[in-house]
């Protein structure tokens, strides 16, 4: 994971805090994305790391990204049982009725 973009998205995913922090003061855009169209926002939710989820909606992440299969972090927060991330992406406007490309 050599990209900027796969670096941020994997520090995300991993729950990476101190990296999405220098990568953001370094100058990446909150929301990047990969070759799969997944922004960082999407694997923090899955996760279910509510600290890097807010550090990334203060840092302006579009709460309703979607991947290329039309997957939104509040999907993957329900799906992975995160109810305190589905929470606040709820409270901050998070489209609850998108569905995604498989018709979920």
């Amino acid at each position: 994971m050599s990209s900027p973009a796969a670096r941020f998205i994997g520090a995300a995913s991993d729950r990476g805090k101190k990296v999405i922090q220098a990568l953001l003061k370094e100058g990446i855009d909150v929301n990047i994305r990969d070759w799969d169209e997944l922004t960082a926002f999407i694997p923090a939710a899955s996760s279910g790391d509510l600290e890097i989820v807010k550090l990334l909606h203060k840092e302006g992440a579009d709460i309703n990204a979607a991947d290329k299969d039309g997957i939104t972090a509040l999907m993957e927060a329900g799906v992975m049982g995160h109810t305190k991330v589905a929470e606040f992406l709820v409270e901050q406007g998070a489209e609850v009725d998108a569905m995604a490309k498989s018709g979920v």
